[in-house]
């Protein structure tokens, strides 16, 4: 699996996890940043690819959020990151 494709997978399990922590009806989590990537082995057709995603702070009023999150196969750590959001009214329907 491409690094960009495990860092885009830490983003959308973050930007779920947020919302749902902070019950966020009508709001939209949007990317903003990623920081601190470690890409330690490559991931193969086959390998099972577990993400787990921690929220670090919730600030500026509920406006703006930040998570850390890294990959596993089996006992091995294959990424890192460190993830932050931006918190918007779904005003759109996005």
């Amino acid at each position: 699996m491409p690094a960009v494709l495990q860092i885009e997978a830490m983003a959308q399990a973050a930007g779920v996890l947020l919302l749902r922590q902070i019950s966020g009806d009508g709001k939209v989590a949007l990317f903003m940043s990623c920081d601190k990537v470690k890409l330690r082995y490559p991931v193969v057709p086959g390998d099972q690819l577990e993400i787990r995603v921690k929220l670090d702070k919730v600030r500026g009023g509920g406006k703006i959020a930040k998570a850390s999150a890294f990959c596993k196969v089996g006992k091995k750590n294959v990424s890192s990151c460190e993830l932050m959001f931006a918190l918007v009214d779904d005003a759109d329907g996005v």
